[in-house]
């Protein structure tokens, strides 16, 4: 990703762009970007907050924007802290509400309902109960990684409508992708409510890896990709684990940049699956390839 970003640099349009974003928001997203946090005290679709921390946010440049973005947003104040609510949509979830607030200049709070950020806000000023060190959630948690996941005490009513195949089938899930000089590592811990549905799940997890190796048994890079994949069983934990040498890892993503992975690939594919007709054309810029970087070229703010 860093050699991306350099390579990224050297091309006017991209430095345009980030330009751009900085003068709009005040904050440059490349290099003032600290983490992000994604978190609920229940299990709801479309439920819970978003916090961006940031380094130095230029607070009358944030409103500023947002005033043009929502110029219907209605406000209100909660310790002495501004709430905006707005309407938004989107192909998921329709139209729906959200809120946001600057909590101060380095945390932004976004979240489906006013209440969320004001509970939000009743944690950080120390007058509501946050984490413990002794909090479930946070028992051999990898809290440096690069990204890290953790779903505890799933209620069945939640596992019955779920989409998601480890939250319907276990109890506690747990993930983390680290990355350093030398090793990346990929880990998965999922506990089942008991042994007999760890096996099945580890069968699953199995039979998945199965037939990914199938699908790429004329690829020597992908033979090494599942390869280094570890699938074991203990009582009633699921573990999954992959670990590659950062040097393998990168080889393998530069031989694969032949692959266009652009609007051509969805046309080539709709078109063998007999989806559509002949009548939608590959162009020829599509077919060269040149659209790889167009989402990000003609990204708005």
């Amino acid at each position: 990703m860093q050699k991306w970003q350099k390579q990224l640099e050297g091309k006017a349009w991209y430095r345009d762009k980030i330009s751009e974003m900085a003068d709009a928001y005040g904050w440059n997203p490349v290099v003032d970007l600290k983490g992000i946090s994604m978190y609920d005290n229940q299990y709801a679709q479309f439920s819970g907050v978003l916090a961006l921390h940031v380094r130095n946010i230029n607070p009358e440049k944030i409103a500023s924007q947002f005033q043009k973005l929502h110029p219907d947003a209605e406000t209100g104040t909660y310790r002495g802290r501004t709430i905006s609510t707005w309407s938004d949509s989107s192909m998921f979830h329709g139209e729906h509400s959200l809120a946001g607030c600057l909590f101060n200049n380095s945390l932004i709070l976004i979240a489906n309902n006013s209440e969320k950020i004001k509970a939000s806000i009743d944690v950080l000023a120390g007058d509501s109960p946050g984490l413990t060190e002794g909090s479930p959630l946070l028992d051999s948690f990898h809290r440096q990684a690069l990204l890290s996941f953790r779903a505890i005490d799933i209620p069945d009513m939640h596992q019955a409508g779920s989409r998601n195949l480890a939250l319907k089938w276990c109890q506690n899930v747990t993930m983390f992708f680290d990355a350093g000089d030398d090793l990346m590592r990929l880990q998965y811990d999922l506990q089942a409510k008991n042994s007999e549905l760890a096996s099945k799940i580890k069968g699953a997890v199995s039979g998945m890896w199965a037939m990914m190796g199938m699908k790429m048994k004329q690829s020597l890079m992908g033979k090494q990709m599942l390869n280094a994949v570890q699938i074991r069983r203990d009582g009633n934990h699921v573990l999954v684990n992959w670990e590659m040498k950062t040097e393998i890892f990168e080889k393998m993503t530069g031989a694969m940049k032949g692959k266009k992975w652009s609007k051509m690939e969805g046309k080539l594919y709709r078109k063998q699956s007999g989806k559509v007709d002949d009548t939608d054309e590959i162009s020829p810029k599509e077919a060269s390839g040149e659209l790889s970087d167009e989402w990000i070229e003609s990204f708005k703010l």
